[in-house]
């Protein structure tokens, strides 16, 4: 069986996760914290504890790499790497655009034409890319406006994450009454779906790199 440490900082909340397979053996979530790199450390050694393993019991670390919060997914990719060279475990960094499509069940998926995972920018774009039923990637991810998205549209269209709505909403004023979209709620991943991401592609090449899709925002006060 396989003991997996997942963390997650790229939304809206931190989490971390330790699984046995797919079994939660233990699971932290904070919502909007204020200092990741406090918060962070010794929520994964409570963690750890609370599913009563040390560091070297681990089998696999994972943690998301956005797109997202660029200081979170930052934080989140150095502790996965640091516990990495420490047990000499594997390592792997997970796509919150694959991790929000693979929260769909099998059945919805192979109903649907293509999938969007839709990442809130806070903008006037979105964060997307676009999954086949199979999950296999359509399109790399990009900073897009509802009007470039509406032209990648084909079929029955299922929308994910945590900008899904927003971005339904937008497409709705731009499309006939007839496109098939439909959001799927509650596909914004946690640490715990990490974790399960990493299981099932234990021997892929995803590397501890950030996902950043636009360069980093900021206003420097004179």
């Amino acid at each position: 069986m396989s003991k997996i440490l997942g963390i997650e900082c790229a939304g809206a909340s931190l989490s971390v996760a330790v699984l046995e397979d797919e079994k939660t053996l233990a699971f932290e979530l904070i919502t909007a914290p204020s200092g990741y790199p406090e918060i962070l450390v010794p929520t994964v050694q409570k963690v750890i504890k609370q599913a009563g393993l040390n560091y070297g019991d681990l089998d696999l670390i994972a943690a998301g790499r956005g797109a997202g919060s660029f200081t979170g997914v930052r934080i989140a990719l150095a502790t996965a790497s640091a516990i990495a060279m420490v047990t000499d475990k594997p390592a792997l960094g997970i796509s919150n655009f694959a991790a929000s499509a693979f929260m769909i069940d099998e059945k919805t998926r192979a109903a649907a034409d293509m999938i969007i995972a839709a990442i809130e920018t806070r903008r006037a774009d979105f964060y997307i890319a676009a999954f086949a039923p199979d999950l296999s990637e359509l399109t790399e991810p990009a900073a897009l406006t509802a009007d470039k998205v509406k032209d990648m549209l084909k079929g029955k269209v299922l929308i994910v994450g945590d900008a899904a709505q927003r971005l339904k909403d937008e497409l709705a004023t731009l499309l006939p009454c007839a496109a098939d979209l439909t959001v799927i709620k509650d596909t914004v991943p946690t640490a715990e779906t990490i974790a399960k991401y990493a299981l099932y592609n234990q021997g892929a090449n995803l590397p501890l790199t950030p996902l950043y899709v636009s360069p980093a925002h900021v206003t420097c006060n004179r």
